[in-house]
């Protein structure tokens, strides 16, 4: 059986890579240019690491986290 898919945007190819390309100049030219701050910066997101797997991954909130927050 053959499923033939209506696509209803269809791009050239060329502006992925081109957008690819852009990003990784983005992120990648920082490292080089201040990599102490970019460092400081990836910290400070790293920090927001567990409060993510505490809070949204593991929804099983215990309760003393209902205590907590008042339900």
């Amino acid at each position: 059986m053959i499923y033939r898919l209506y696509l209803w945007l269809q791009v050239n190819l060329l502006l992925p890579i081109c957008f690819l390309l852009v990003m990784l100049f983005l992120v990648v030219f920082p490292l080089f240019h201040n990599a102490s701050e970019c460092l400081i910066a990836l910290a400070i997101i790293a920090t927001g690491l567990p409060v993510y797997l505490v809070l949204i991954k593991y929804n099983n909130r215990s309760w003393s986290l209902h205590k907590l927050i008042g339900e």
